[in-house]
């Protein structure tokens, strides 16, 4: 795949190459949980700088479409433009239940802490 940048329009080369990359996405050829080809091959097939690949990549992620992890790459989170809401990977589904458990045991404990100081005091006296 070979894409050519317009480098004469009014829009920025690293925002062409968000464009084409969520069109990418969104068309299926980067399936949600898949990995990005990496900034280097990204920049050799858009004949830029990989700076400019990670301006693209910056807007893509501040979108919510990607997550980027260090010497991993960039993975694909959702669709952009999912229609009734952000399509989600299993994982990040799964990541966000996970967490509403432990909020939720949280809460459980410090009401438990609460009525367990209530009934013998402060613990600043036990040495904490």
């Amino acid at each position: 795949m070979s894409v050519t940048i317009s480098r004469d329009g009014a829009v920025p080369a690293y925002h062409q190459i968000a464009d084409d990359l969520r069109a990418g996405i969104a068309a299926g050829r980067y399936p949600v949980g898949d990995r990005l080809p990496v900034e280097r091959e990204l920049a050799r097939q858009y004949g830029v700088t990989a700076m400019t690949v990670r301006h693209g990549l910056d807007v893509l992620r501040a979108e919510g479409v990607i997550v980027s992890h260090e010497k991993r790459g960039h993975f694909v989170v959702r669709v952009p433009g999912g229609g009734t809401g952000p399509a989600q990977s299993a994982e990040y589904t799964g990541v966000m239940a996970e967490l509403r458990t432990v909020r939720d045991e949280l809460r459980q404990l410090r009401q438990r802490l609460d009525l367990l100081e209530r009934r013998t005091g402060p613990a600043d006296h036990v040495g904490l």
